[in-house]
């Protein structure tokens, strides 16, 4: 059952403190999906404007390989999730006017610290079951998507909000995997506080035993994950407005952030001491 829910704040740190800045090639430039493989390994993408690549890179920013997807294409690609294991999903989902009919997620293959110049991606097409017409109302402009997350043996996205007015509330879908295809289920919806997408809509997400890190451009949600309601843990925000389009965590308790380059600064890591 879809729940609706207002946060309940248990927690509340009000300013993110940096521990590490880190500049990024400009390749990355669009940076929208990163996820951490190994220690010293991540591997991130970058949003519309450039090809279906993958680009791996160590924790100081350097680029270590770029991969090219076969069968695969870059409309808006918008987050990066792992498996833990063997596998990578990129989602091309971004919609900023909630009009695209040809959103999907793609499915790759990788095997550990081997670096290829090539991978077979496959591509999984989806929609959205709680959606009835392709044109919609600018009050139900909650159809586009900029986060995802693996959490145990299922994928999930997660909405990003530009209602009018704006109503702040995430819709959290869960995806069957299938071949070539997948079915969605919106199993809950959050509200998130705020007065306006640019400062309180979700655009990237991770998760880690047991906890779901959701990031806006201004601040960094953690819950407790639970299929049924989602519980607000903690919160910190940013001291500026930036671009924030990725996130992944750190076992070692950090939260690793990226930003694109825009007018509010240049493409960048940064490394948050969470917990």
């Amino acid at each position: 059952m879809m729940r609706l829910f207002l946060f309940v704040m248990l927690f509340y740190s009000p300013i993110v403190s940096s521990q590490k800045k880190v500049r990024l090639d400009t390749k990355l430039a669009e940076i929208s999906g990163l996820e951490k493989l190994e220690e010293n390994l991540f591997v991130a993408h970058n949003d519309s404007g450039d090809g279906p690549y993958l680009y791996f890179l160590n924790g100081n920013g350097e680029l270590l390989k770029r991969t090219f997807l076969i069968g695969a294409s870059n409309v808006d690609w918008e987050d990066i999730a792992y498996d833990g294991q063997n596998t990578l999903y990129v989602g091309d989902f971004g919609d900023n006017g909630n009009k695209r009919d040809d959103v999907c997620i793609y499915r790759i293959p990788i095997f550990g610290g081997e670096f290829k110049d090539s991978i077979v991606a496959e591509r999984l097409s989806y929609f959205y079951p709680d959606r009835s017409k392709l044109k919609i109302a600018d009050s139900e402009l909650n159809f586009d998507v900029e986060a995802m997350a693996f959490i145990e043996g299922s994928l999930y996205l997660f909405s990003k909000n530009r209602t009018q007015p704006y109503d702040g509330v995430c819709k959290v879908y869960k995806i069957v995997l299938g071949e070539g295809s997948t079915k969605l289920e919106c199993i809950q919806k959050i509200k998130i506080a705020g007065n306006n997408w640019l400062r309180s809509s979700i655009t990237g997400a991770d998760y880690f035993e047991g906890s779901l890190f959701l990031l806006t451009y201004k601040k960094v949600f953690e819950y407790d994950w639970n299929e049924n309601e989602l519980v607000l843990i903690k919160k910190k925000s940013f001291l500026r407005l930036k671009q924030r389009e990725s996130i992944c965590y750190d076992k070692l308790g950090f939260i690793w952030v990226g930003s694109e380059k825009s007018m509010l600064g240049k493409q960048h890591l940064k490394r948050l001491k969470w917990n």
